[in-house]
């Protein structure tokens, strides 16, 4: 699975990054020609942000299951998936004002990236936009979750029991 995601990064990437200078407004060739520049840091932070969103889902789940009111599959995971994109995207929001900053060619690496950030606008620069991307990461998890999560309980009534399963 990691691997897959860090081909879907790299592949889509370069339209990324444009649509980034788009959105900047940034002449031509101001910004260089490299549609690359900050690619790493979104491999970096996958793995890690993943991991946040699983194991705080899990964590949800088991907690929840069982419990008034959270009997319904669909409702567990509405619940489970928004509170685990929260710690998720604390890791990625940062990463992404790194990221747009290396594309915009304002600064050539991470680190001084996140030094003009901080020297700007403080540590809560680090978090800028996470509004927005809040807003468009939690509805689209809800529903990715609680899609899968209805679609398994439909076939499992179709298959005498046994539903859908990331793990098998």
């Amino acid at each position: 699975a990691g691997a897959a995601r860090a081909v879907s990064i790299l592949l889509t990437y370069p339209l990324d990054t444009i649509k980034t200078r788009k959105q900047l407004r940034l002449p031509p060739g101001k910004s260089g020609k490299n549609l690359y520049r900050g690619w790493f840091i979104r491999i970096l932070v996958a793995c890690p942000s993943q991991a946040c969103f699983f194991v705080t889902h899990d964590v949800v789940v088991s907690g929840l299951r069982g419990c008034r009111g959270f009997t319904d599959l669909g409702v567990l995971e509405l619940v489970a998936s928004m509170v685990a994109t929260l710690p998720s995207n604390g890791i990625r929001i940062p990463a992404e004002a790194l990221k747009q900053k290396l594309q915009a060619g304002v600064t050539d690496n991470a680190l001084g990236a996140a030094r003009q950030i901080v020297a700007e606008e403080g540590v809560l620069g680090l978090f800028a936009g996470a509004g927005a991307m809040l807003s468009r990461e939690i509805p689209w998890t809800v529903i990715q979750f609680v899609t899968f999560a209805e679609v398994s309980e439909a076939m499992a009534g179709l298959q005498g029991g046994h539903g859908l399963s990331v793990w098998q």
